[in-house]
């Protein structure tokens, strides 16, 4: 027997001894898969050079990447977890272009002052952690979302 896989047999005999069973978590719905499409397609892609093979990328991982995470959010919160996770991936994607990194080290202390931000991205990035603030209500979201960990 291969010795990678010698541990398999043990951790089937162990998950049925626990009685663990597994259920897939139910899929997004259309409205949700609709309204997120839009979103990504018509608020964040006009904001970045990427195409539109690389924005659906984008969407694919960013709509359904949260369900597994937070699977009994509401859907108010579940669409606004899947915009922040597409604008840090884009975000992350984007520290190549000097520019954007000095846009992105600025962008707590633009957000501390009230100074516009320089960039569409992180305009948006700024509304969606508002949101947030707004849903948990009071701004601890805002203060803990703002120091961005890029």
């Amino acid at each position: 027997m291969d010795t990678s896989q010698e541990h398999i047999p043990r951790l089937q005999q162990f998950l049925r001894e626990i009685g663990y069973r597994y259920t897939a978590p139910a899929p997004a719905s259309s409205d949700f898969l609709r309204q997120h499409h839009y979103w990504m397609h018509h608020v964040l892609g006009p904001l970045t050079p990427w195409s539109t093979t690389k924005l659906a990328a984008l969407e694919d991982t960013s709509a359904t990447i949260f369900d597994r995470a937070y699977p009994f959010h509401d859907q108010p919160m579940k669409f606004l977890l899947a915009r922040i996770t597409a604008i840090a991936v884009f975000l992350d994607d984007s520290l190549d272009d000097d520019t954007m990194y000095d846009d992105i080290g600025s962008f707590a202390h633009r957000l501390y002052f009230g100074d516009p931000q320089p960039n569409g991205v992180l305009t948006l990035y700024h509304k969606c952690i508002q949101e947030m603030s707004k849903m948990h209500n009071g701004d601890a979201a805002l203060r803990g979302l703002a120091v961005i960990p890029w």
